[in-house]
């Protein structure tokens, strides 16, 4: 080797020594400077540095290459909404939905959901996770779902399937902490309703008793909650402010799947009735739950709820709690 060679650090290059060694640094082994220019030459020769190269900058480095690049950039962003749009047709003929879509997650939605209900509920994952099978195998649930659907009157324009989604952190929650008292702002068909009064008829078999209460200001909804599950729930049409400012018990658990714009005031509004371990499920993202968590000192979390076959393009829950 060249008496003139020194030894230098492939990324960090101003570590520099005469005689071989480790880089401080990153813990690379240094190079002589004598192999690192044969490489560099390797590099031009074998043509890495010609005709691709400039193309390459002048798609990247230039006005015109900033034109040229819309054709490679459009057939980009169409792979990515492909996946949604290919799944358009099959939904149409498969299912009757208008509004408020169910649909099944996909495998890693559904992992992250015991790691997030053990964090909020102070428990093990083992645990959160025995609660998600629970509800995957509670067939009078699904079964329940399927009756009363098909005997409604928004039958042609409600799926008979239960696809719980999101909803399954709910159950996951409400086996974990054993609430007491649970409030559901915005209800609609009451899928969500009927997955939380299955958990907490579960929790009363154990001899944890615990109470749902339901309020939508639309008269209509909650079709769903029916026996056995209004045993355990009480579906109110009123106002979730006026509920909320007027109600005297501690909370233990509120579901919001109601219009983000008055999800900060419903936050404001349980603030004074929130039980010590209190737990909130948002289901928009917005940055009210982060911002209610920085002022009064809560834990926030969030989840990415991912459709396994829908075109829906999913959404983002928030999980708000009090240290445990």
């Amino acid at each position: 080797m060249s008496e003139s060679s020194q030894f230098v650090c492939p990324i960090h290059l101003t570590v520099a020594q005469p005689d071989p060694g480790v880089c401080p640094e990153c813990g690379l082994n240094l190079m002589a400077t004598s192999t690192l220019a044969a490489k560099d030459s390797e590099f031009v020769e074998k043509g890495a540095v010609s005709a691709p190269s400039r193309l390459r900058t002048l798609l990247r480095s230039t006005q015109l290459g900033r034109v040229l690049l819309i054709p490679y950039r459009g057939l980009v962003a169409s792979r990515r909404s492909w996946r949604s749009l290919r799944r358009i047709f099959p939904w149409l003929v498969k299912s009757k939905e208008v509004s408020n879509f169910t649909y099944d997650d996909d495998e890693a939605s559904k992992l992250s959901i015991p790691f997030i209900a053990a964090a909020a509920c102070g428990v093990s994952v083992q645990e959160a996770l025995g609660y998600f099978y629970e509800l995957e195998s509670d067939a009078t649930l699904r079964s329940h779902i399927r009756q009363a659907t098909i005997e409604s009157k928004d039958r042609y324009v409600t799926d008979p399937e239960a696809h719980y989604g999101p909803r399954r952190i709910s159950y996951a929650i409400v086996r974990a902490m054993k609430p007491k008292i649970v409030v559901e702002a915005g209800v609609e068909k009451g899928l969500g309703s009927c997955v939380i009064a299955a958990a907490l008829l579960r929790n009363q078999q154990e001899g944890h008793a615990g109470h749902l209460f339901a309020v939508d200001i639309d008269e209509k909804t909650g079709y769903l909650i029916d026996s056995p599950y209004d045993a355990v729930c009480t579906k109110l049409n009123a106002d979730i402010l006026q509920f909320l400012k007027t109600f005297n018990n501690p909370i233990d658990y509120l579901v919001q799947d109601i219009a983000p714009w008055i999800a900060k005031d419903v936050l404001e509004a349980l603030q004074p009735t929130a039980s010590p371990k209190c737990i909130v499920t948002n289901c928009y993202f917005t940055e009210d739950p982060f911002e209610f968590a920085l002022k009064n000192g809560w834990q926030c979390q969030t989840l990415f709820s991912q459709p396994e076959h829908s075109w829906f393009i999913g959404m983002f829950w928030c999980i708000l709690y009090r240290g445990q």
